[in-house]
């Protein structure tokens, strides 16, 4: 349902921006909130800086539970090896 209402083949600067206008949208729904002042016209425009911005938010907002549980995984490693030594 949300792809089909997407310009696909997005050629004109008007479609690249509604296409991620779309996206954008689809995040807010999503209650994800973007940091920032990043706006469809500055990713559709190569904007780097808030295009990045917004990358590294998503991979943050979905990867950091993952990280998070790998860290504590790794701590209590140490923890056990150091109560070893001791």
């Amino acid at each position: 349902k949300f792809f089909m209402n997407f310009k696909f083949t997005a050629i004109s600067r008007l479609q690249k921006v509604y296409n991620v206008e779309l996206a954008l949208k689809a995040l807010e729904a999503a209650e994800y909130q973007i940091l920032g002042d990043i706006t469809a016209k500055d990713i559709a425009d190569g904007h780097r800086e808030k295009t990045l911005s917004l990358l590294w938010q998503i991979i943050y907002k979905f990867r950091a539970p993952r990280f998070n549980a790998a860290a504590k995984t790794i701590q209590k490693f140490w923890r056990c090896k150091m109560l070893m030594v001791v």
